[in-house]
């Protein structure tokens, strides 16, 4: 089946042009949209970055969660635009893959995403933010932030 297919195959050995990997990041199955998003090569189908754009717009959450948590992410956005873009994202499942991204720090140097994240509604994001080996002084001193503002309340 297609499915099996595009998580199976390496679709860009089939066809070098990318034509196909382009062309099935659109279908209308969310299955095959996901596989494509998780599996394939998107950089390689699209040098540009505009399939992996468009895909971190798709209608599904799952489909914009394998673009955030997708291993090559920051050769995908090395600008870390995208992953700004779904540190916003609606979604909880969205916002935690990118809490959770290997490369988070290198995607987000300045630390903002980091921030912003740390203190989100959600409590999967936040627990992906805090269980960071890699970002535990950002993380400190957004805590001493947030405290300081709640002494600042209270005085």
């Amino acid at each position: 089946s297609l499915q099996f297919i595009t998580m199976y195959q390496n679709l860009l050995k089939l066809d070098p042009t990318g034509k196909l990997i382009r062309q099935l990041a659109f279908d209308k199955n969310i299955n095959i949209r996901w596989n494509i998003s998780t599996y394939q090569d998107l950089l390689g189908a699209d040098p540009s970055g505009e399939l992996i754009k468009r895909l971190a717009n798709d209608e599904s959450e799952s489909v914009r969660g394998a673009i955030a948590g997708h291993k090559d992410l920051l050769k995908l956005d090395p600008s870390g635009e995208i992953a700004r873009q779904l540190a916003n994202d609606e979604s909880g499942t969205v916002r935690g893959a990118i809490a959770g991204h290997k490369d988070l720090l290198k995607l987000d140097p300045s630390g903002e995403i980091i921030k912003k994240l740390s203190n989100d509604d959600d409590w999967f994001v936040r627990t992906n933010i805090t269980s960071r080996k890699d970002l535990s002084k950002i993380q400190i001193n957004a805590n001493e932030s947030i405290i300081r503002e709640y002494i600042k309340y209270f005085l």
